[in-house]
């Protein structure tokens, strides 16, 4: 069982340098806030609300609340600043990034002399997630090197194999061929291989880019019985684009290890795919001010591909002075597979006091550890991240809270959403959580609206960049802050 979970994606954890894991099951099981202006700075607690067009994808019964037609979309600005605290230094990178939130219609269709009010039909597009990030982590180590990782990864593989049959797939072998791993004096016996270092204190630095989001392109429909009832389903058709890469540089800036100069470690991966889910849901209004709601979105299962390479670049110096640089790159490897999310289960309650005051409140139930990996050969080469994600990971409880007050032709606006851990209590990011602090104004005009809304989003978490089997490794201290600013137009008609 792997000791450690990050909570983004890890450096390396097989003997190959990429493998899928419990991070990439995690990573698209998650969603953040996202949406209309409306719905975020109300913390998206529009479960028994409805009548915002983002909520439909939380509650498809939100389709059936609607009164007009409307069409509405949301251009998006967002920014991630992440702080990384490394070796007693602390250090900030930050990534920009423009995108639509949301771009979404409903046609209103109601009916005459029934107790059936309107049966609405809504085509939704949103993103679920943003994988726009930028990490800079830098330090010195006096207690290990990444070049240590490399020989772990070698041991148990011949040095016959290692000088002939070099493919440039292992780490182990690229460690070996840009001289930065050495056979221990009886490799030959046990092949087994040390760093080549002689001493610590190497210059770590890495930098980490990530990019890529999840999207949802929905169909829903939903019915209006007496006022009362809202109910409504939808079928969700989910991709995944991300891509990442580490930059991960030693350097010996002290000149305390011998023959050695610098080294550079790249990685790189892309993950694409594509998913299905189905959703239902339903509002009950008993009484006018208050109305209660559930919904059920079943897992999807996506089907996902892979493509990952890394390159190995030293800088050696001879005791004439003279440098040496060498490489040695893998091919590009590719790997098809599946990801199952969990069940999905919210509860609501909507309170609407004297057409001019609106809260929202929302409690959204997943449960991590069932979230699944299989290859496409229905093998059981993932049984292992299986226990790993039914063993580490822990079923989490997030809520939203969200208020509007009108005035006029104004609304103001504001919310808080939390997003729990979904690492248990024997973990290091137990206390991993999310929240986003939100608010918003809109303006009405006529059968027109626009409204603006700022969400400022806070998580902090330990990331370690590689793990030693021999000793312990010191994790990154990351305190990740996103802010968006979202405006919505739209008409109703």
């Amino acid at each position: 069982m792997k000791k450690l979970i990050y909570l983004f994606i890890t450096l390396i954890i097989s003997n190959l340098s990429y493998s899928q894991s419990l991070d990439d099951a995690l990573r698209y099981s998650k969603s953040n806030l996202s949406g209309t202006a409306r719905y975020v700075s109300m913390g998206g607690a529009f479960g028994a609300l409805g009548g915002d067009l983002s909520s439909i994808s939380d509650n498809p019964a939100a389709t059936g609340v609607f009164m007009y037609s409307e069409v509405n979309f949301s251009p998006t600005l967002y920014n991630s600043l992440n702080k990384t605290e490394f070796s007693n230094n602390k250090s900030y990178d930050n990534r920009y990034n423009f995108n639509f939130n949301n771009i979404a219609f409903i046609v209103s269709s109601k009916t005459k002399n029934s107790d059936w009010k309107s049966l609405n039909y809504a085509f939704t597009y949103k993103r679920l997630d943003n994988y726009h990030h930028n990490y800079y982590a830098y330090g010195e180590n006096n207690n290990n090197s990444i070049t240590d990782y490399f020989a772990e990864q070698a041991n148990g593989t011949s040095l016959y194999d290692l000088d002939n049959n070099y493919d440039g797939r292992y780490i182990g072998d690229n460690a070996y061929q840009t001289y930065l791993i050495d056979p221990d004096s009886v490799a030959p016996i046990n092949n087994e291989y040390h760093s080549m270092y002689n001493n610590y204190g190497e210059t770590q630095s890495n930098t980490i880019k990530t990019k890529g989001r999840k999207d949802q392109w929905s169909f829903a429909i939903g019915a209006n019985y007496k006022d009362m009832l809202y109910i409504g389903a939808s079928l969700g058709y989910s991709t995944i684009n991300f891509n990442y890469s580490s930059t991960f540089r030693e350097r010996n800036l002290d000149k305390n290890i011998d023959n050695f100069k610098e080294m550079q470690y790249y990685n790189e991966y892309t993950t694409k795919g594509y998913g299905y889910r189905f959703n239902i849901g339903f509002i009950v209004k008993p009484i006018k001010w208050l109305r209660i709601a559930s919904s059920f979105q079943t897992p999807i299962r996506y089907y996902l591909s892979d493509s990952y390479s890394h390159v190995i670049d030293s800088w050696g110096i001879y005791a004439n002075g003279e440098e040496k640089y060498r490489s040695s790159s893998s091919p590009i490897g590719n790997y098809d597979y599946y990801i199952t999310t969990p069940l999905k289960i919210n509860a609501a309650l909507g309170f609407v006091i004297a057409k001019k005051a609106t809260i929202g409140l929302e409690y959204n139930y997943i449960d991590y550890s069932r979230a699944k990996i299989n290859s496409r050969e229905n093998t059981d080469e993932f049984a292992i991240d299986n226990a790993d994600i039914s063993q580490i990971l822990n079923p989490s409880h997030n809520a939203k809270i969200g208020f509007e007050y009108r005035l006029g032709q104004i609304s103001l606006r504001t919310g808080l959403s939390y997003f729990d851990s979904p690492y248990n209590d024997t973990q290091m990011n137990k206390d991993s959580y999310t929240i986003y602090y939100n608010g918003g104004i809109g303006f009405n005009i006529d059968y027109y609206y626009i409204d603006f809304a700022y969400s400022y989003g806070q998580s902090n978490y330990y990331y370690y960049p590689y793990q030693l089997e021999s000793t312990n490794t010191a994790p990154y201290y990351i305190s990740q802050n996103t802010n968006k600013f979202i405006m919505t137009m739209g008409v109703r008609f």
